[in-house]
């Protein structure tokens, strides 16, 4: 390095002064050609003076337009470097490129219209081109809106009529009673003697059914209480659902003015509201104890309207002191079956 050095310190040297030096062969051994300029060759000027292609915006729409427009081609006419192509490894996934804001400038695309913005403008011109384009017409559009329309089918003459109520809904059978009693007038009698009092197995049934999805809900709990604030979140749900359930059976009962049947009702409710978890924090028992004023009220509304003998009364006021202990509430219901009982003695 050193010798490099002094070999072209002497060279700038003797180009400043003008005066020639003497070379011998040792001096051009050390001296270093790599500084010169490299001669170039008169192909490679004219490639130089040429520049760049200059690409026409047709030549480019129709690159891009045909199937022989390759993402390489086109980067290419884009004056971009061509995507490499990735290699087929099966542990590496082929990742998509972001293509260049610079391709969204150069090509200038036709503004289309969206179908919807068409749709649109169709609604103001009956008489438009859009309908047939897109494949539909007003004729069509009305049959498919009369066919959307409720079909009231009758029974075939010769079916069992045994066999076809079981097909019904409640509703159905409901308005099917109405309009014959409506039109034989004898016949609302006949019904009203023959009426059964409701089935309370599937009430029953329901009220088991969400008072086993609180107890499955409760999570794993080994180290702390299962009645905290933790647990109280993951079975609330549950709650509110079998609330809504007691609630509302009871309340179906009343607006039907089975009153024998709301007794009993209530008398079954309180059983599966008695074993309801009872929670650490007492804010979080108001579900339990909305259950059971909503059972007291429906209780007393049915003792009220209720014709009883002294027998029945004996046997809900001997259930009703059993009830005191859960709940208060349903003190006010005892004290007046107390009061009607004294009046049978």
């Amino acid at each position: 390095m050193a010798a490099r050095r002094q070999a072209l310190r002497e060279i700038t040297r003797s180009g400043s002064q003008g005066s020639s030096e003497v070379r011998t062969p040792n001096n051009e051994h050390n001296i270093n050609f790599n500084w010169l300029p490299t001669p170039t060759s008169p192909e490679e000027e004219v490639i130089r003076q040429r520049g760049r292609r200059q690409v026409t915006q047709s030549f480019l729409m129709d690159c891009f337009s045909s199937p022989k427009g390759t993402p390489r081609l086109r980067s290419e006419m884009r004056g971009e470097t061509p995507p490499k192509t990735p290699s087929k490894s099966p542990n590496k996934s082929r990742t998509p490129q972001k293509s260049s804001p610079s391709s969204t400038k150069i090509l200038a695309t036709p503004t289309r219209t969206s179908p919807r913005k068409r749709l649109n403008l169709s609604q103001d011109t009956p008489d438009s081109d859009t309908s047939g384009f897109l494949g539909f017409s007003r004729s069509k559009r009305t049959m498919t809106q009369s066919k959307k329309t409720k079909i009231q089918r009758k029974t075939p003459p010769g079916i069992n009529v045994d066999v076809a109520l079981k097909a019904l809904s409640h509703n159905q059978l409901i308005e099917l009673l109405q309009e014959l009693m409506t039109s034989i007038p004898d016949l609302k009698k006949v019904v009203g003697e023959r009426l059964p009092s409701p089935d309370l197995q599937p009430l029953e049934k329901n009220l088991n059914n969400l008072q086993r999805n609180i107890y499955k809900s409760f999570p794993n709990t080994r180290w702390g209480s299962n009645r905290d604030d933790f647990c109280y979140r993951r079975v609330r749900t549950h709650l509110e659902a079998f609330k809504k359930a007691c609630i509302q059976q009871g309340r179906q009962l009343i607006e039907s003015q089975q009153w024998g049947a709301a007794v009993d009702y209530v008398m079954l409710a309180w059983s599966y509201v008695r074993h309801l978890p009872d929670w650490d924090e007492s804010t979080h028992n108001c579900i339990k104890a909305q259950c059971f004023k909503t059972l007291s009220t429906q209780c007393m509304t049915s003792v009220k309207k209720m014709a009883m003998d002294i027998d029945e009364v004996e046997d809900i006021v001997e259930r009703l002191q059993e009830m005191v202990q859960d709940s208060e509430t349903i003190l006010p219901c005892l004290k007046y079956s107390q009061s009607l009982l004294e009046k049978f003695k």
